[in-house]
């Protein structure tokens, strides 16, 4: 049962991945830069997939794939809000984020080592950049219908993903010790988080009317 949800959830990509091919032609700057994100994670799936099934370890996979993720996502959040402090705070968070991965894959563990740290901040990084998002869109009460703009649904994607995630990079070690049975029951929590993740980009993407 383990094994078919991961499966699920490497695979639920395709519903995003799907919709953006769909609505190709109305999608915006960061629409791009998200389907290029979904493109890559999808990829680096695959290759971590074949990888654990070769036992060969796959951390350089998911070090590189989180310092594309970080770069896209925050791409995105700076064509989303408008003042000149916003887009500086999300720079030097950023700016962080590229000296944390600098210091630790390029000094200390390597780009092929096991690693929390980066993740973990990455995660957090997110989750305030998301619930800042939302508090942007309460206070300058510019959309009418929330569930009809496609940027609310992307928002709360990342919002729920990333919690979810901060948890289980934060207990990674102590995760990847349990028993099979265990590791499955503690685990299966990031997978729906992460089917939930790509249904929802599904959705936001979905909302983009195509251009006439």
């Amino acid at each position: 049962m383990f094994n078919v949800l991961v499966y699920i959830s490497i695979f639920s990509v395709v519903i995003p991945l799907s919709c953006c091919v769909i609505k190709f032609s109305a999608l915006n700057k960061e629409l791009r830069a998200l389907f290029l994100y979904i493109i890559i994670s999808f990829l680096a799936e695959i290759v971590s997939l074949i990888l654990q099934q070769n036992q060969i370890t796959n951390y350089i996979v998911q070090n590189l794939f989180t310092m594309f993720e970080c770069t896209l996502i925050t791409y995105i959040f700076l064509n989303r809000f408008d003042s000149n402090k916003s887009k500086l705070l999300i720079k030097i968070f950023y700016f962080i984020f590229v000296l944390i991965a600098l210091i630790i894959f390029g000094f200390m563990k390597g780009i092929n080592g096991s690693d929390n740290l980066v993740s973990t901040y990455e995660s957090c990084f997110f989750i305030l950049l998301a619930w800042a998002y939302f508090y942007k869109l309460m206070t300058e009460k510019n959309i009418s219908k929330l569930n009809q703009f496609y940027f609310a649904w992307i928002n709360s994607a990342i919002l729920i993903y990333f919690s979810m995630a901060f948890i289980s990079f934060l207990f990674n070690k102590f995760i990847g010790q349990l028993e099979m049975s265990l590791y499955a029951i503690v685990y299966a929590p990031h997978l729906i988080t992460s089917i939930a993740y790509n249904i929802l980009f599904g959705l936001g993407v979905w909302k983009i009317k195509l251009k006439s």
